[in-house]
């Protein structure tokens, strides 16, 4: 069992201090300082492109034809399709039936729903955990991820896609890692999907295969709750609520900040911050269901927007003060954005630019507050809950004449409040679409 961390109390700044750096983190994002101290650190190099879609792509046109589009468009994309997040069929049957749960089963689906939105070849890569000795012949296995030939039709592809199911099986299948995963080194596959990318192909990912893009301090599973009441460790846990993550990372493709996928269905906003205080991470980026985060020109003027149904959470924790109560971590001042179709953010200044025919909410001189809801990080414990929790309340505060919103944890012993604020550098838009928002201030504490 890997020993969990000592939580660290943050000291707090003196209050003139901490209003100077509030007022800075507000003003890197509107584009009033320069680009480069408001950057997310770069590491590597790359003049491809991502699709990071949140979880439940199903057949949505959008995202689809994207990824297409950005692989060369219909009749010249050449898309390979990486299932191993995927568990291993339990026979020849299943492994051919796309309509099975597996990472053969997912292969044939995925290639035959990526011919339908016009690539032109399709290649369902033959990786997956299992050790060979099943089906032998051109069955899938692990050990196929450093086969040259599976490296040589790789490197003829214009675009990938990593499937959904548990991201820790494309660090077990994908890559070669130290025996405590603190340090990770590609396999020939995924060195082949590295050099396609920084030659200008798309790689994208769906839930598990969004995950798996980031670099460092991977989430491997954890509930949001269960998070803040006992704080991070490093590993893979057997307890799906227990918040766990790898220091080695994933496949480093995304390096803007951690990613987190089904972020407002599953209420996992409370995980991406805690894991991004624990491993001192500045920027989180969560992605909705039947939703993508594009990034386009990764190594040359990056530029992000977002396509699909729901929306895209961004934290940005610089100037977040951590504290403590009665032994359990706080954290007031991260800033929370979040943007809907069409919505575009420069990575570098992480300036907002709406998309078009919003307007501009008025902002509020109230001292009001929105009467307190429940379940803010939609426990799945809660037989009558629903995704979004958190979400539709900050959109309630931006089209209310109030200032502040509160939020409390469906479990108690203890009950965590998430409080809400709106202040002088809050943003927010409306169309028909929903609302997006920008530098909405948010604290967790105890609740009384």
């Amino acid at each position: 069992m890997l020993n969990r961390p000592h939580l660290r109390r943050r000291p707090h700044l003196p209050l003139l201090r901490w209003l100077l750096a509030l007022l800075v983190a507000a003003l890197l994002p509107l584009g009033l300082a320069p680009a480069a101290t408001a950057a997310p650190e770069h590491h590597g190099r790359g003049s491809g492109s991502l699709v990071v879609i949140g979880g439940k792509l199903r057949e949505n046109a959008d995202i689809l034809n994207t990824i297409i589009d950005l692989a060369g468009g219909p009749g010249r994309a050449r898309i390979g399709i990486v299932t191993a997040a995927s568990a291993s069929a339990v026979n020849a049957a299943e492994a051919n039936d796309p309509d099975q749960a597996n990472a053969s089963a997912d292969g044939l689906y995925y290639s035959d729903l990526f011919a339908r939105f016009g690539a032109v070849e399709t290649y369902a890569v033959p990786i997956d955990t299992s050790a060979g000795a099943e089906f032998p012949g051109d069955a899938y296995w692990a050990g196929r991820a450093d086969d040259p030939a599976v490296a040589q039709r790789l490197s003829r592809m214009t675009g990938f896609f990593f499937g959904g199911g548990d991201q820790f099986r494309y660090v077990t299948t994908m890559m070669h890692c130290d025996a405590g995963f603190t340090r990770c080194g590609d396999s020939r596959a995924l060195a082949a999907v590295r050099r396609a990318l920084a030659g200008g192909a798309v790689v994208s990912g769906v839930s598990a295969g969004d995950t798996i893009l980031q670099g460092r301090a991977m989430v491997t599973g954890g509930e949001s709750y269960q998070g803040w009441r006992d704080g991070s460790a490093p590993g893979y846990f057997a307890d799906a609520t227990k918040l766990g993550y790898l220091r080695s990372g994933g496949f480093g493709f995304f390096r803007f900040g951690t990613l987190d996928s089904h972020v407002g269905q599953y209420g996992r906003e409370g995980r991406m911050i805690r894991l991004a205080l624990d491993t001192n991470e500045r920027f989180a980026f969560g992605v909705d269901e039947t939703t993508a985060l594009v990034v386009e020109n990764l190594d040359h003027r990056p530029t992000m927007r977002v396509i699909g149904v729901n929306g895209v959470h961004l934290f940005d924790l610089r100037w977040a003060v951590r504290g403590s109560e009665n032994g359990y971590a706080t954290v007031r001042g991260v800033r929370w954005s979040y943007l809907l179709a069409g919505d575009r953010l420069d990575p570098r200044s992480l300036r907002l630019t709406p998309r078009d025919g919003t307007n501009l909410l008025p902002r509020t001189r109230s001292r009001s507050s929105l009467s307190p809801v429940g379940d803010v990080w939609s426990s799945a414990d809660n037989p009558d809950g629903s995704g979004l929790t958190m979400v539709r309340l900050a959109q309630s505060l931006l089209t209310s004449d109030a200032r502040t919103a509160e939020a409390t944890t469906y479990e108690t012993a203890p009950q965590f409040r998430v409080t809400l604020i709106r202040d002088l550098f809050t943003r927010g838009w409306q169309d028909a679409s929903g609302v997006s928002f920008q530098q909405l201030s948010l604290g967790v504490r105890l609740a009384d």
